[in-house]
Order: structure tokens, then sequence, then C-alpha cells
């Protein structure tokens, strides 16, 4: 089990300067068999973070499909969590 928060998450993607440390990095977040990213609706996304987000959801989705519940069930009670269309 892994917890952190949206901002750790993203400050700690964004803070990769290589393609290789941010593989490094999402293969780091799709490993645990749950993943908690708290205080996702809390905040809005640049189109950036936005396609982090999506990449661990994806990554995560390929390896077990309740990653597809969770963010069914975030998107249902929050607010827009992101505003960038090609990663809804």
């Amino acid at each position: 089990v892994l917890f952190t928060t949206s901002s750790q998450l993203l400050l700690d993607l964004g803070s990769q300067d290589s393609a290789r440390g941010l593989a490094r990095r999402l293969n780091h977040y799709s490993q645990p068999a749950l993943l908690v990213i708290d205080e996702v609706g809390y905040l809005s996304y640049d189109s950036r973070a936005a396609d982090l987000l999506f990449q661990i959801v994806g990554r995560r989705r390929i390896k077990t499909r309740s990653a597809r519940r969770v963010v069914k069930r975030a998107r249902a009670q929050s607010r827009v969590l992101v505003r960038n269309p090609r990663a809804a």
C-alpha cells in the first residue's frame, strides 16, 4: 500500500529531468497493490499534471481493473478534476 497526496505525487513526477527518470517514478507508483492519492478533488491541474495523473491511472488500470472503479466514483463525487479533455 502506498499513500500520497496528489501534490506530492505531481511534484515527484514533475521533478524528473529525464524520460528515463520519469518512467522509473511512474513504475514506482504503478507497483503497489493499492495506491491511495489523497486530495485529488481539491486542486485544479494544468495539462502537464493532468497527463501525469492520467499516465498513473492508465498504468494501474492495465495491472488491475479496480483503479477504474475508484476513478469513476471520484469523478461522480467531486468538482472538475481535470481540465484537459484528452485526460478526462
